[in-house]
């Protein structure tokens, strides 16, 4: 019987996360920083669980566990396989990654996967009625436990912020972040992925393939500036090497006087959480759902609300006291993001209707 609920043993189930990267790890081996750790990994942490790779679980391996949250963000077969065949006392949630709008195209395995799912945790609301739509499977916006307390440790008091704007997509992803900034009055910087440089073989092989080699070709963060000094025609754009060092990248992008990001995508929007928890105020979109929650001031209809976002940074630099409304605004409101919070429901939304 699945220990959903109380029992002798432990209050709480044995739960195995299902992500999309390869490994086994458990919570107690500490393979991530989890004071700073989000995404479908936090779930590993919230219940003192266990995680496996797409390429590293087996049917078998369910027979041990109370509870799977299986990340949709890799092949949907084998998972909708491994939903439909695994134990009567194995409960199943399906945890919808990236942009809702990812879903729109008809695909026969992702409705038996929602279809063999005992719950399916959205992580922007908006996306509610879309998978509602798809299955009779409960669907609920649930989302993934935030890290609250790690990254407010790193919060810089406004007195000290750097008078400078922070881009929050990688700069070759879009750039109408930076059409606002640039009219707003405040130097700006963002990221750029600069991996190591491909082999000779693997650009010709590139080239001959797509007929022109990509901007990752860059090997240093020097050809990186190069290659946006080409593109966005702009020296004083500050280009940086993203890094997935979490306690670098919060350190640097906490002493910034606010940040941008105008996504049109309907998905998590970590930036949103990580501006909330700094009290850093966000320029963002309703798409996010988390914006208009944690930002009501300064969140846009739409990615493409470039004259409003340039009213709003330059009113953030001009009110200090509209500067301090929304940069406080969302530090009493992040409580439900906490691992307790979101285990209880989890936990809730598995139990009767």
């Amino acid at each position: 019987m699945s220990r959903l609920g109380p029992s002798p043993r432990s209050p709480d189930p044995r739960v195995l996360v299902v992500g999309g990267k390869d490994g086994r790890w458990r919570a107690n081996g500490k393979t991530l920083d989890e004071a700073l750790s989000t995404g479908v990994q936090s779930w590993v942490y919230a219940f003192d669980g266990a995680y496996a790779g797409p390429r590293d679980i087996a049917a078998t391996d369910l027979r041990e566990y109370d509870l799977v949250i299986a990340n949709l963000n890799r092949p949907l077969g084998p998972l909708a396989r491994l939903a439909r065949e695994r134990p009567p006392s194995v409960k199943w949630v399906s945890l919808v990654e990236g942009s809702a709008t990812d879903y729109f195209l008809p695909q026969p395995e992702l409705k038996e996967l929602l279809d063999a799912s005992d719950l399916v945790n959205v992580i922007n609301a908006h996306a509610l009625p879309l998978f509602r739509a798809m299955t009779t499977r409960r669907v609920e916006y649930i989302g993934m436990p935030y890290p609250v307390d790690g990254v407010r440790k790193f919060t810089v008091p406004v007195g000290a912020r750097a008078r400078r704007v922070f881009l929050c997509a990688h700069l070759s992803r879009r750039w109408n972040e930076y059409l606002a900034a640039r009219q707003i009055g405040l130097p700006s910087y963002g990221y750029e992925v600069v991996p190591p440089r491909p082999s000779p073989l693997s650009r010709l092989t590139r080239l001959i393939r797509t007929g022109a080699f990509a901007w990752d070709t860059a090997a240093t963060i020097e050809e990186a500036r190069a290659l946006y000094d080409q593109l966005y025609g702009d020296r004083s754009l500050g280009v940086m090497a993203y890094t997935k060092d979490a306690h670098r990248y919060f350190s640097e992008t906490s002493n910034s006087y606010f940040w941008i990001s105008l996504d049109s995508r309907y998905t998590w929007s970590r930036f949103v959480l990580d501006a909330a928890a700094l009290g850093m105020p966000l320029i963002t979109t309703a798409s996010t759902h988390h914006g208009a929650v944690f930002f009501p001031d300064t969140t846009l209809p739409h990615a493409m609300a470039i004259d409003r976002a340039i009213e709003l940074g330059q009113r953030l630099i001009t009110d200090r006291n509209f500067y301090e409304r929304v940069a406080s605004y969302p530090a009493a409101r992040m409580d439900f993001l906490r691992a307790e919070p979101m285990r209880r429901a989890l936990l809730d939304a598995l139990g009767p209707r």
